[in-house]
């Protein structure tokens, strides 16, 4: 089955209710410029991708074959390789998604999750030694950043540390080193509104304070 867009984009589905082809046009009427297929293993569990061209020329090719227990993930050539898979424990929802560096290097990325609703509680980036690369903490919403830590060679070399009260932010504490470098903080009006913002330095002294007011 095939379904028409606006001109733009066009997609075939397979039985299962998967994309199988999806062609890119630049304007109505032109033929197509970019032809995604897609294969699967099962329903939802995609094998592979590639996109060529009008004249069928391969651009790319992405596979999502998962290591197997005990079984090294090899790299495969001209192939971008994505491995993902999700693990439950207790409250937690865990996704994880294996990749290759530019040197062919396995890395990784871990989200966690609440079980239930699936809201964001952790991503984290490990290179080829399983060593962090950043690990940031959410307060259940993405917009509520409550830890980022940024690592050189598996150490901390900057940390961010947010405070929330009510969902609204009310102080952000960065470190460089493990050393205090920066503060601010936040306080409102009765409105919610921003009233106040305080910088302080890395000796902790209030350097600057801005006031806010607003038209009703």
């Amino acid at each position: 089955m095939r379904l028409p867009c606006d001109g733009a984009s066009t997609w075939e589905y397979n039985t299962n209710g998967n994309v199988a082809s999806s062609y890119s046009y630049k304007k109505e009427g032109d033929e197509f410029y970019r032809k995604w297929d897609h294969t699967y293993y099962a329903k939802n569990e995609k094998s592979k991708s590639i996109v060529s061209n009008s004249k069928g020329k391969v651009l790319g090719t992405w596979s999502y074959d998962c290591k197997q227990e005990g079984e090294k993930l090899e790299k495969k050539k001209d192939e971008t390789q994505v491995c993902r898979y999700d693990e439950t424990t207790a409250g937690l929802l865990i996704m994880v998604t294996e990749n290759f560096d530019e040197k062919g290097r396995i890395t990784k990325m871990v989200r966690k999750f609440t079980r239930l609703d699936t809201l964001p509680l952790e991503v984290a980036h490990y290179d080829y030694q399983e060593r962090p690369i950043s690990i940031a903490t959410y307060d259940s919403s993405y917009k509520r950043l409550l830890n980022y830590k940024n690592y050189k060679r598996g150490k901390i070399y900057s940390e961010t540390i947010n405070e929330f009260e009510n969902e609204r932010i009310v102080s952000s504490i960065v470190k460089y080193n493990e050393k205090f470098y920066t503060k601010k903080e936040y306080a409102y009006n009765d409105d919610g509104l921003l009233a106040t913002l305080a910088m302080r330095n890395k000796k902790n002294k209030l350097t600057r304070r801005n006031e806010f007011s607003y038209l009703k």
